[in-house]
């Protein structure tokens, strides 16, 4: 049940971000939020790794794309 609802939900939002560009992927949605498609992409891979690798698995790889100087793991548009 678990794979069927990850999968659903990993399916869905590679069909959101299939046809849109770079810019598009970086672009918040939604004011005042400031979280992006590649953002919410990025979350759910942190998310993932921390449940699986660290939560069932007692391994810590430490984050992806976080780090202690930039906590929430932006990237930013130059």
């Amino acid at each position: 049940m678990l794979e069927g609802w990850l999968d659903y939900h990993r399916e869905t939002l590679e069909m959101k971000c299939a046809d849109l560009d770079d810019a598009q992927l970086k672009t918040a949605s939604v004011e005042p939020s400031e979280l992006s498609l590649m953002g919410l992409v990025r979350h759910m891979a942190e998310v993932e790794r921390g449940w699986f690798r660290k939560v069932l698995m007692g391994d810590d790889p430490g984050p992806i794309y976080c780090s202690e100087e930039d906590r929430d793991g932006e990237f930013h548009l130059t």
